[in-house]
């Protein structure tokens, strides 16, 4: 990718060229450091089958939850995206029973697969999750599309709202980590 930097230098940023931007580019999102002028890319035929599971937690349940999510990373496929956050029972779960200022723990996966039992068993691996009996909701298993997920997108990050933190590489362990974040995903600014 082509990258212009915060000094006004334009610069190419690839596995051999640039590789730090090229690295913190992936997944940077709106923190990202350059403004990204030109994509080359590889493409890959879309998988037929785009599916998705959820769970949702209380924050009595960040511990276990965080420190398992971790754990699971390493054992996902590159063809699942993972995703953990913190968000209030009013951006999550509107109108459910609770303070609407109360902060939820969602976890999502959403896969790209061949087939509907490949995509089944890419997402089997969320319901090890510890406490899932305790959820607040349990997704296992749901076909979505790029449009739906761009309709909740759109729903759950208004324009006129901010992230406290879009993404994050990590380095420690599970324990380590959990405790670090523990303030970023349980004591939300505001509901929004």
């Amino acid at each position: 990718m082509d990258i212009v930097t915060a000094d006004a230098r334009l610069v190419t940023a690839s596995t051999t060229q640039n590789p730090d931007l090229f690295w913190a580019a992936r997944g940077a999102g709106l923190g990202f450091f350059g403004v990204v002028v030109r994509f080359r890319l590889a493409t890959a035929p879309l998988a037929p089958v785009m599916a998705k599971s959820i769970l949702i937690f209380d924050a009595s349940h960040y511990t276990a939850a965080l420190e398992w999510f971790i754990g699971a990373c390493e054992r996902w496929d590159l063809d699942t995206e993972l995703v953990f956050l913190g968000l209030s029972r009013y951006r999550c779960l509107r109108g459910s029973e609770g303070d609407p200022d109360e902060p939820l723990l969602v976890i999502s996966a959403t896969t790209w697969k061949r087939s509907a039992g490949e995509a089944r068993e890419a997402l089997a691996l969320i319901s090890e999750c510890p406490g899932i009996e305790r959820a607040l909701m349990h997704v296992p298993y749901e076909i979505t599309s790029f449009r739906s997920e761009y309709e909740i997108q759109e729903r759950d990050n208004p324009p006129d709202c901010r992230f406290h933190c879009n993404n994050a590489w990590l380095n420690g362990s599970p324990k380590e980590l959990v405790q670090a974040m523990r303030r970023g995903f349980l004591e939300l600014p505001t509901k929004e």
